[in-house]
């Protein structure tokens, strides 16, 4: 796989074919227009090329304002590279790109220096300053110039289009099932294993705590869930993972915790990955720590039956 950081000379490709986009999740409806990518470098002998961005736009237009991610940048590229794209162009989202107008951004960037044969974009793409490079502009433009331009239709889900608003949703009221359908993989979030309580281990189920990579990652709702832990070496466990702020214990700090079944190694200062598969139960506040324990019992059986296929 190659990344680059800036649009590349066009020498570097063959009849290069391009769809753009932030992408966030990588979702089944951006595979749809990733396989619509590949489908058409392959048609006209070219190779496809994936243009996406390091930050969230509106993280740089409207910061205040910024949707949680669904994916970091290492996520992103991670998932693109494991679909088979070669060659994923990653550019700064800057202020100075959201105010290039569209006709520029085509003329001199995808045309002039890029040298594109096609253009593959989702039905609700726009790009440019105020998004006024839309399908008409973008198709007129085609015909000034030559290059060919496939509009992609949205992937309907339960008679919706499939949407990151809508994913994001799903993901933070901890829905699953829901969210990992749209995903077309499992929600996961990475981090590095901290000094919590040592609350866990006293009450015979003791957690990893951790500390997520990025701040900007979605945090599912508090709950308990059935999750798969990957650790840095490849290998895995299962588990069932706490997030809130242990109401039992009346601590006001939110925090990420999983009791990983049938392990003891030490995993301080480590990196772990955990993948969501379902949620179990809201977090509530218990009348004793005896009480508790019934319940995590519980949490752990179903968590267990959940993932016993997995």
């Amino acid at each position: 796989m190659t990344l680059f950081s800036n649009i590349p000379d066009k020498s570097s490709f063959k009849n290069p074919v391009v769809t753009i986009g932030n992408f966030d999740g990588v979702h089944a409806g951006h595979r749809k227009i990733l396989e619509a990518l590949r489908a058409k470098a392959e048609h006209v002998k070219g190779d496809p090329l994936v243009v996406t961005f390091e930050a969230h736009p509106k993280k740089i237009l409207n910061p205040d304002n910024a949707p949680k991610i669904i994916t970091t940048t290492d996520e992103k590229i991670r998932i693109l590279t494991s679909m088979g794209f070669a060659n994923i162009i990653l550019l700064n989202f800057t202020k100075a790109m959201a105010n290039m107008n569209a006709s520029d951004f085509y003329n001199h960037l995808l045309v002039g220096r890029l040298g594109v044969k096609e253009i593959v974009i989702g039905y609700d793409h726009a790009f440019g300053k105020n998004r006024e490079g839309n399908m008409d502009f973008l198709l007129e433009l085609a015909r000034e110039t030559g290059i060919g331009v496939t509009r992609v239709d949205e992937e309907i889900i339960d008679g919706k289009p499939v949407s990151s608003t809508w994913l994001r949703h799903a993901i933070m009221a901890g829905n699953f099932i829901e969210a990992n359908r749209l995903l077309t993989w499992n929600y996961s979030l990475s981090g590095m294993v901290v000094q919590g309580a040592g609350r866990g281990r006293i009450l015979g189920f003791p957690t990893a705590n951790i500390r997520p990579d990025d701040p900007d990652k979605i945090i599912p709702a508090d709950g308990v869930y059935a999750v798969t832990v990957r650790f840095e070496n490849g290998g895995t466990r299962h588990g069932m993972l706490n997030i809130g702020n242990n109401p039992t214990f009346e601590n006001m700090d939110r925090s990420i915790e999983v009791n990983i079944f049938d392990f003891s190694d030490d995993i301080y200062g480590k990196p772990v990955t955990v993948e969501f598969h379902r949620k179990l139960r809201d977090e509530v506040r218990f009348r004793s720590a005896e009480e508790l324990i019934e319940q995590i019992k519980k949490d752990r059986d179903d968590a267990r039956a959940v993932l016993k296929n997995i």
